[in-house]
């Protein structure tokens, strides 16, 4: 159909295309997403469930807890108490779980008939219970034993600490005796070099110059100075001695746990939640990739 208007001619189109022959419907796309959320879903449920049966099925483990202070070594003598070094606590870590600190603890609760082992795999399984820490910031170290049974690993804390308190005040009673002795034979020595001072002013006395006796007996009393302050030192150690046996105090005494602290439910469930959220995304893509190599193929 045309109509003129100022000398021109337009087209009219009478019957338009029907819209569908314009533009096509969109599919729906519900059905194809269906089998991946399966597949999500599917992937979910078995690592969920394989991480709970896991979880039920793993042993108990209870821990117990030992709270102690370790003061800085006293000494007497010529030597001096040293403050602790960067390396201290765990050299100490180190002497808890030695052999010669553990084996009094497999005796002492007859561990090698309990575990049904030699006293040498006692020795070793223990070593793999025990855990010692510093608390950060102070002189407090940890004790911590992680066992099936809460009792044992109560008792288990309780002697490795008794254990490792002996073996220390014993090498700290061995170090202070031995500098009370060195300060002995040193206050002897000083007295019979005071003594024979003596002697030597008694016999010049009477023919030696003034002069000279009088700076022997100069020499006589810094000698004597000297020895008096040995001896003064000598009582003040003897007092520390009695007083600083003690280098290991205990503060807080090991109690059997009501609660395992292993396993973990909590986080095992979550992680176990999460890997299989994963593994159904990684396996979606996986499908949804070959699909696409497979649609290119066929076309």
């Amino acid at each position: 159909m045309r109509l003129m208007a100022f000398g021109h001619s337009y087209s009219i189109m009478t019957n338009p295309p029907p819209l569908s022959e314009v533009k096509g419907k969109a599919p729906c796309t519900c059905r194809g997403c269906l089998p991946y959320l399966c597949v999500m879903a599917l992937s979910f449920l078995m690592v969920f469930f394989t991480a709970a049966v896991i979880t039920y099925v793993m042993p108990k483990k209870f821990e117990s807890t030992l709270v102690y202070q370790l003061r800085p070594s006293t000494r007497v003598g010529f030597s001096l108490s040293q403050p602790h070094s960067p390396q201290h606590f765990a050299t100490e870590f180190e002497v808890i779980r030695a052999s010669l600190t553990l084996k009094p603890v497999v005796q002492k609760l007859n561990l090698t008939t309990r575990w049904n082992m030699t006293e040498e795999d006692a020795v070793a399984l223990l070593r793999g219970t025990v855990v010692s820490q510093n608390i950060k910031g102070t002189d407090l170290v940890e004790i911590r034993v992680r066992h099936t049974d809460a009792e044992e690993a109560r008792d288990i804390a309780r002697e490795v600490f008794l254990s490792y308190k002996t073996r220390r005040e014993d090498k700290e009673r061995e170090l202070m005796e031995l500098g009370l002795k060195e300060l002995e034979k040193a206050i002897q020595d000083q007295t019979d070099l005071v003594e024979d001072k003596r002697k030597l002013r008694e016999q010049l006395k009477e023919d030696a110059p003034q002069q000279q006796i009088q700076e022997l007996q100069e020499e006589l009393s810094t000698q004597q100075e000297m020895l008096d302050r040995m001896s003064e030192k000598l009582t003040m150690d003897r007092i520390n001695y009695q007083q600083s046996m003690e280098s290991v105090i205990l503060h807080e005494e090991p109690i059997i746990a009501q609660i395992p602290c292993s396993p973990n439910v909590t986080g095992n469930l979550s992680l176990g939640a999460a890997a299989g959220v994963l593994l159904g995304l990684f396996i979606s893509l996986l499908m949804r990739l070959f699909q696409g190599r497979c649609k290119c193929r066929t076309t």
